[in-house]
């Protein structure tokens, strides 16, 4: 069903209709062939074309209601996902497993994003978006980046980085951990530069340490715009020096608190002493 679902989105994006989702993904500068590779597809205005198609593919209502798409009206089922952009998300097999879907006009109070609920296939805290494609490369590469959206996925593969996944959000799961740690290569870390972004960066640390991951950091303070706004503002050039700006643990902890914190308190500046103690008593130099 999920499969079917995902030929009628992508259907969708070649209509006419679909030309809202194509301008969107044009002046975000992703090309025909990143359209293809990612699966990008369009969900119809009228949500109860996607239930309809379904339902003549033979599939039931509860077969739908089952992959988390299904809308229930006063005036029948509809396409939860109905008039929006469709990034399908795939599990560690390459296999679809669910949708976000991202909406194209503003002026309501809707949410920009409406990601697929959890479902016996999706289970988001088992989910690295472009897993089944980093986990080819990242042995090669030596390397795999973990940024925050599709957006920046995108951008990095645009600049030939195809070793990139995306959290969808901040958080990283005692399941991510080990799905990263199979890798056994350098995670890079790329979460936004405004203040949650760096706050989420600092949390992860410790869950990566914790995980005996080795990691570095991409770092360049007062940079406050995640690789996709770099690419699209500045060029491919700025963005990849951008990404590979790396620092380690204790230079980006260093600069986070020396940016973020006055140390005015003695509360303030126990935090540090109880974040950087250990750091310190890991180096091996006897200085």
């Amino acid at each position: 069903c999920i499969n079917e679902l995902q030929k009628f989105y992508e259907y969708g994006l070649s209509t006419e209709e679909g030309a809202v989702a194509k301008q969107y993904l044009e002046k975000r500068k992703l090309s025909e062939e990143q359209r293809s590779k990612f699966s990008l597809g369009y969900s119809l205005n009228d949500g109860k074309k996607t239930i309809a198609y379904l339902q003549q593919k033979g599939f039931s209502l509860k077969n739908i209601e089952d992959i988390g798409i299904a809308l229930a009206r006063s005036n029948g089922t509809a396409d939860s996902n109905a008039g929006r952009l469709i990034f399908p998300i795939k599990n560690a097999n390459g296999q679809i497993v669910g949708f976000s879907a991202r909406k194209l006009t503003s002026g309501d109070d809707a949410p920009k994003y409406v990601n697929s609920p959890e479902t016996k296939l999706f289970k988001k805290s088992k989910t690295l978006y472009n897993f089944h494609i980093a986990k080819q490369s990242a042995k090669h590469d030596g390397f795999v980046y973990v940024l925050e959206g599709f957006m920046d996925v995108f951008a990095l593969d645009t600049i030939g980085i195809t070793s990139a996944v995306a959290l969808m959000g901040t958080k990283l799961t005692e399941q991510h951990l080990e799905m990263l740690k199979r890798l056994n290569v350098e995670v890079r870390l790329c979460l936004d530069g405004d203040k949650a972004g760096q706050e989420a960066m600092m949390n992860i640390m410790s869950s990566l340490d914790k995980a005996e991951i080795k990691y570095r950091l991409v770092s360049k303070p007062g940079e406050l715009r995640d690789p996709d706004e770099i690419l699209k503002q500045d060029g491919e050039d700025k963005l990849k020096i951008y990404i590979n700006t790396l620092v380690d643990p204790f230079n980006f902890a260093f600069n986070y608190y020396k940016n973020t914190s006055p140390l005015g308190s003695v509360e303030d500046r126990k935090k540090v002493i109880v974040h950087f103690a250990p750091m310190l008593l890991s180096v091996s130099s006897k200085i």
